[in-house]
């Protein structure tokens, strides 16, 4: 078993569902070389989903960029996701900017669409401002998505009216 793999096992099995200590040690050290491994995991049960995606959203919030094939995979792999933290850890990486290649823009379109429906507040937040971003590398969606934000104007909750605002200046700034 290859060293990363092993470190990622140690770190998910540490992990208790709720505290990510061990998860942030890992995402602290690891190198591109963890990101197959990690990709491959996000495809597994529900705690590995959850602890895989949250490890691949720590490494790139501090700067780290996943390659096409990676941020392709992952795309592939969210619209099968048990665990909803690990969509929206999926849908913050998508709103951060995550390069989306060409080919799978419209996979990442249907899954950001999917989560604008969502009974957790959290994912359709992420989820329309994870439109917004895509739309801003994509402008060919921008008349898409601004439809989509405009809609979605009534949410009933507040936390999603405010990201619907910050999704509308970004999309604006495109």
């Amino acid at each position: 078993m290859p060293e990363e793999k092993k470190s990622i096992t140690s770190a998910i099995e540490r992990f208790d569902g709720k505290d990510p200590a061990p998860l942030r040690e890992l995402a602290s050290e690891m190198t591109e070389r963890y990101v197959p491994h990690l990709i491959d995991l996000a495809d597994g049960e529900p705690k590995e989903q959850q602890a895989a995606t949250w490890i691949l959203k720590d490494w790139t919030d501090r700067g780290h960029t996943l390659d096409g094939q990676s941020a392709s995979m992952l795309i592939r792999r969210a619209s099968r996701f048990e665990h909803w933290e690990a969509t929206l850890h999926v849908l913050q990486m998508l709103g951060a900017g995550m390069a989306v290649p060409a080919h799978h823009v419209d996979e990442a379109i249907n899954i950001l669409q999917a989560n604008t429906v969502s009974e957790r507040p959290f994912l359709r937040a992420w989820a329309y401002y994870g439109l917004a971003a895509v739309a801003r590398q994509h402008p060919q969606h921008r008349e898409l998505v601004a439809g989509v934000l405009d809609a979605a104007a009534d949410d009933p909750a507040g936390s999603v009216r405010a990201r619907l605002k910050r999704a509308r200046q970004l999309l604006e700034k495109s």
